[in-house]
């Protein structure tokens, strides 16, 4: 999915707050913001993915600033928060049958979604999040293809599963556990080697617990989402030899987006639609829950 024009102030202000997060020196912000500029100036960003775009932005605010993870205490604090909230999730599922407990950890997975500080527009509150979860979980995905990825579920033996932001890793590895428990199937978890922005990196994964109960591997870099020219060649192993692909987030709908025709495997996304450039692509509104299913 290429940017859309609105995709250029969101650079340029994601570009100042990961600016402001990553160091007090408001003279390297303003470099940051003139090398982000010239970026956006210097290449044709309506041929780039938006998460290619926050990636390179990423990238500067890094180099500029000396701090290799801007959300370092971000993430560790929604990592905090989604534990405290785990306990009280599987206490409300723990009378159900073991297929709609299922279905609401994939509800539950989706919400976790909701932990984003960086796109245009979109106001997540941490601390509202504990209090919306119950509600979250009464209500379908606005588009919800959870029946066929049951189907897909029970024909797989090789899942690979890509993570997206710290916190939300909390509910997807319930959602593994469940998913295992019912399926004869093995899952491979992915995260990034190194921090971008507050997606989940191999210390996330850790600091959850996710390694105790599935392969953990890692694309290999800091970029977001899915670029397989540069990803590790144990990623590229995993998605080869996957029978289903399951993606977290908006980074990785955007990009694995370019590579259907690579893939060539049925593809499962998990988000929320959280800006109004992937709202016109989906054809939904902002702020609504996808479980979206794409079958070469």
């Amino acid at each position: 999915m290429k940017a859309g024009v609105k995709c250029i102030p969101c650079t340029v202000r994601a570009a100042l707050d990961m600016a402001e997060k990553a160091s007090n020196d408001e003279r390297k912000a303003l470099i940051i913001l003139r090398k982000t500029l010239w970026f956006l100036s210097a290449v044709d960003s309506l041929e780039k993915t938006p998460a290619e775009l926050h990636t390179t932005v990423s990238r500067i605010v890094k180099e500029v600033t000396g701090n290799p993870d801007p959300f370092k205490s971000i993430k560790e604090e929604c990592n905090k928060r989604a534990l405290k909230l785990a306990s009280s999730l599987t206490k409300m599922v723990n009378n159900l049958d073991r297929l709609e407990r299922l279905k609401v950890m994939f509800k539950a997975s989706v919400y976790g979604n909701a932990m984003d500080f960086e796109v245009e527009d979109y106001d997540f509150k941490l601390e509202e999040f504990e209090s919306n979860l119950a509600k979250c979980l009464d209500r379908d995905p606005i588009i919800n293809d959870l029946d066929e990825l049951l189907v897909l579920l029970k024909n797989s033996e090789r899942i690979i599963y890509l993570l997206d932001n710290a916190g939300e890793i909390v509910f997807d590895k319930l959602l593994i556990q469940e998913v295992t428990q019912l399926f004869k199937c093995k899952i491979v978890a992915v995260v990034k080697q190194s921090p971008v922005l507050n997606d989940v990196t191999v210390e996330d994964a850790s600091m959850v617990g996710l390694p105790d109960i599935c392969e953990v591997i890692s694309t290999g870099e800091d970029r977001i989402g899915v670029h397989l020219d540069t990803s590790s060649p144990a990623f590229k192993e995993a998605l080869r030899t996957s029978d289903l692909v399951i993606a977290k987030g908006q980074g990785n709908f955007e990009t694995l987006t370019e590579y259907r025709s690579i893939i060539k495997k049925p593809i499962c996304h998990l988000f929320r639609v959280k800006c109004k450039v992937v709202s016109n692509y989906m054809k939904v509104p902002v702020n609504t829950d996808v479980i979206s299913v794409w079958k070469p």
